[in-house]
């Protein structure tokens, strides 16, 4: 079994859908760090990238995490669906 290194990013992905004019959106819990725009996730087990376009947090705590939309490049938003897990680079380099 592999070791897991710190996480730094851990967002749970709940819906992802598509606002005509802004684009492909996933909406979720992060659970763990934090995302700004630009940064480039990876889907969790997998060597596949995420750009993030624009964070918007939704003023939504719960005890997981805050509920937060995460704009995402219009070609990488097929890579993504409900119930995957999006990770920052320590975290994408263990399985």
């Amino acid at each position: 079994m592999a070791r897991r290194a710190s996480v730094t990013v851990r967002f749970l992905v709940q819906d992802r859908f598509a606002i005509p004019g802004r684009g492909p959106v996933l909406t979720g819990l992060l659970t763990a760090g934090q995302i700004s725009n630009g940064d480039v996730l990876t889907v969790e087990g997998t060597s596949r990238s995420v750009r993030i376009s624009f964070v918007d947090v939704h003023r939504r705590e719960t005890p997981e995490g805050p509920v937060i939309g995460l704009e995402v490049h219009p070609e990488d938003a097929h890579l993504v669906t409900a119930g995957m897990v999006l990770v920052g680079p320590a975290d994408a380099a263990t399985a």
